[in-house]
């Protein structure tokens, strides 16, 4: 029976064997295979197994599922067994065969840094930064717009609370 076994990060070892139908995979409650990444959407893609046929299909997530290098963004494609791809993070095999978590090892950091596709984490850096400086200029309006005397009454006060 075919297999998904995670290879790296949080769900490093972890297998999830894929019967007849749809299996979604995601970080949010509710998913056939849940990935404990942040960088994974809710939703974040879905596998179809028929017969020997197994289509994996990115649903709409925010850095789309990468395969074999590939970023296959709100698009089908049919993988097999012994490819890899890329939730958030996430490094995931797809098994044909039976084997135990002890035989599959995690690849070394050097071939997950070559697995990573250098686009989504240039995209990944730049949105990381835009949101904090976002936040930082958030915070300033709110400094700018508080009166001087309630930012010394809540100072001096904190710890009456």
């Amino acid at each position: 029976m075919a297999k998904l076994v995670c290879l790296n990060g949080n769900n490093r070892g972890e297998e999830y064997f894929l019967e007849e139908g749809k299996h979604t995979l995601g970080r949010g409650h509710g998913r056939d295979f849940i990935i404990l990444d942040r960088n994974a959407s809710r939703q974040h893609c879905t596998i179809t197994k028929k017969d020997d046929t197994y289509i994996i299909e990115d649903t709409d997530s925010l850095n789309g599922t990468i395969v074999n290098k590939k970023k296959i963004h709100s698009a089908k494609k049919q993988i097999f067994s012994g490819e890899k791809f890329l939730v958030g993070d996430t490094i995931i095999l797809l098994s044909g065969k039976e084997t135990s978590t002890t035989t599959t090892e995690a690849p070394e950091k050097t071939d997950i840094e070559k697995f990573l596709f250098d686009e989504t984490r240039k995209f990944t850096e730049t949105t990381t930064k835009k949101v904090v400086k976002s936040k930082t200029v958030r915070l300033k309006r709110n400094l700018l717009n508080t009166p001087v005397s309630t930012i010394f009454h809540d100072f001096f006060n904190k710890d009456k609370k």
